[in-house]
């Protein structure tokens, strides 16, 4: 997913048209050879992401403290406890929103879908695997 911020009330607005912006990232792998592949130690102010389709796979590692986030999905917000080591599966193309209003520190996999879906053919029978949002 990417970010632009903007402050509203207090928190930051995102708008999902640019990449994370530098201040989020405290380590990135972006510079690496990874071939569809980022790895990125993010920490993120107060955010309200409104409707936005992922344009990559995301996987989502909680860090240090537990955090009450509100998730939409299937077209309402359900309230979270996220705890550290808890993993967030955001698939390609999932429409989704997300909100909190405490700063939170993640570990974030970003996966391009060429990738997966090459991986995937080249391990197993690609009709029998999915990815779904958790």
């Amino acid at each position: 997913m990417s970010l632009h911020q903007r402050e509203i009330g207090g928190q930051a607005k995102v708008k999902p048209d640019a990449e994370h912006p530098a201040e989020f990232v405290l380590l990135s792998s972006g510079t690496a050879a990874w071939d569809g592949i980022l790895l990125e130690h993010l920490k993120f102010p107060p955010l309200d992401i409104s409707d936005v389709c992922a344009v990559r796979h995301h996987l989502t590692l909680q860090l240090k403290t537990p955090r009450k986030v509100e998730l939409k999905a299937n077209g309402k917000f359900n309230c979270q406890q996220l705890l550290p080591g808890n993993v967030c599966i955001t698939p390609f193309q999932h429409l989704h929103a997300i909100r909190w209003e405490d700063e939170m520190e993640v570990l974030s996999l970003t996966l391009e879908p060429e990738f997966v879906a090459q991986t995937i053919q080249e391990s197993v029978n690609a009709d029998r695997v999915e990815l779904m949002m958790h």
